[in-house]
């Protein structure tokens, strides 16, 4: 194999020592050239981290759709919960309602005197000003309303200590006696103690009442004996119209006018106007 001298460079041919300058020759070795590719101990381990990496990735995934799952499921199961007390609220709520539309529509309702007509209406119909109305309260057994033209009228404190109470501001069932008083009385009463419209009211009692006045006026001598046609079953007008007792079934009431002129054509005005409240 060829070779050069180390000291002059000249070829030696192979020999151990220079044909020019006669220095020994020491023969180099050729390195061989490396190998392509890693080691296998190399390649191993990175072998098995891949695996070991991909495992650990199919562990993380899994975990992620199992807790996914868990979540879903506890969701499900608190909106289920939440429906089923809705749906219970529901159900005791249309049960409450129930009951109370039963109560409502089997309670006995209950009526002020008052409420069959305002103040201010029955001004326009007697062509009088009318100050204020008493009445009873919603719920008393007895039903009246007194309609009075000055707002010192009657007042407890300036009315005389010896009157008597009319009848239809009296406590209880009114009496053959009250009728009987009415009758009598009803063109008398003329001064501030007296009201303009005194309206008794009778609810399922309008024809007994009805009978007992005209049993009053036929003692009394004072029976008119008119009745009067219009949207009822029964009228009846006491003693110079000044009073007139209408019935429309079994309830009605009874209208009494004090310092009314012509108290006939506004007693059936105010009939009139109050009939369908009855």
């Amino acid at each position: 194999m060829a070779g050069f001298c180390g000291v002059c460079g000249a070829s030696t041919a192979g020999g151990k020592f220079c044909p020019k300058c006669g220095s020994p020759q020491t023969p180099v070795r050729a390195t061989p050239a490396p190998r392509r590719g890693g080691s296998p101990t190399i390649k191993a381990v990175f072998i098995i981290l891949a695996v070991m990496l991909l495992i650990g990735l199919t562990g993380v995934i899994g975990a992620l759709y199992w807790a996914k799952g868990k979540v879903e499921e506890a969701a499900h199961s608190s909106g289920a919960a939440s429906l089923r007390e809705g749906a219970a609220t529901l159900r005791e709520d249309a049960a409450k309602l129930r009951e109370a539309v039963s109560s409502a529509a089997n309670a006995e309702p209950t009526h002020a005197g008052c409420d069959l007509l305002g103040k201010d209406k029955v001004a326009a119909l007697l062509h009088t000003p009318v100050a204020r109305a008493e009445g009873n309260d919603a719920g008393d057994i007895k039903e009246f309303c007194d309609y009075w033209s000055n707002k010192n009228d009657n007042a407890p404190d300036s009315k005389k200590t010896n009157d008597e109470p009319s009848p239809s501001s009296k406590d209880g069932p009114i009496t053959l006696k009250d009728l009987q008083d009415m009758a009598k009385n009803v063109s008398a009463s003329d001064d501030a103690h007296t009201p303009l419209l005194e309206v008794q009211v009778f609810r399922g009692t309008a024809k007994v009442a009805l009978l007992s006045l005209k049993t009053a006026s036929l003692i009394t001598g004072q029976n008119e004996n008119q009745t009067p046609a219009g949207p009822w079953d029964e009228a009846y007008f006491g003693p110079f119209d000044a009073l007139l007792f209408v019935r429309k079934g079994n309830d009605g009431f009874m209208l009494k006018l004090h310092r009314v002129s012509q108290p006939r054509e506004k007693a059936l005005a105010l009939a009139q106007a109050m009939i369908n409240g009855i």
